[in-house]
């Protein structure tokens, strides 16, 4: 299992980890896009320039919403 999870980014958005890559630090209050798509908890906000090192990102993008 460790050797699949090798090399991904992974982050905690409250109830589980999911891929740094559907999480955004700002995203749309509107919209729920939960499981597909997740904002950055609040208690992780301090840790933002470590968090898009590793692949959060600063908002979505369309492509994010199409995918």
């Amino acid at each position: 299992m460790s050797d699949a999870l090798e090399g991904e980014a992974w982050v905690w958005v409250g109830d589980r980890f999911v891929p740094a890559d559907v999480v955004a630090i700002q995203a749309s209050k509107a919209a729920h896009l939960t499981p597909y798509l997740h904002t950055l908890p609040p208690d992780f906000q301090e840790f933002v320039p470590f968090m898009l090192e590793l692949g959060v990102k600063q908002r979505f993008d369309a492509r994010d919403y199409s995918t």
